[in-house]
């Protein structure tokens, strides 16, 4: 019975496999450049945390410096 279903729908059948084969590739193949995405967005999210980081750093730098400037020139117009 099962040889006879394979010889009457063969090309059919054949066909089929092929279409399976072709699909578990494709997924593969979607799945690793999925993959390689969600690494590369980790990675560009934490660059972003360290570069937030470095920027709240520089400002508080230049408020201390804008508040030093101020200071220093307060300073400056008491003593004339």
């Amino acid at each position: 019975m099962l040889q006879e279903i394979w010889h009457n729908n063969k090309p059919t059948l054949i066909q089929a496999l092929i279409t399976l084969v072709i699909f578990l590739i494709l997924s593969n193949v979607a799945k690793g450049i999925r993959s390689d995405h969600e690494v590369s967005l980790q990675r560009h999210e934490e660059n972003s945390l360290v570069l937030s980081q470095k920027l709240q750093d520089l400002d508080g730098l230049f408020s201390w410096l804008l508040r030093a400037s101020k200071y220093s020139a307060l300073q400056h117009e008491l003593n004339q």
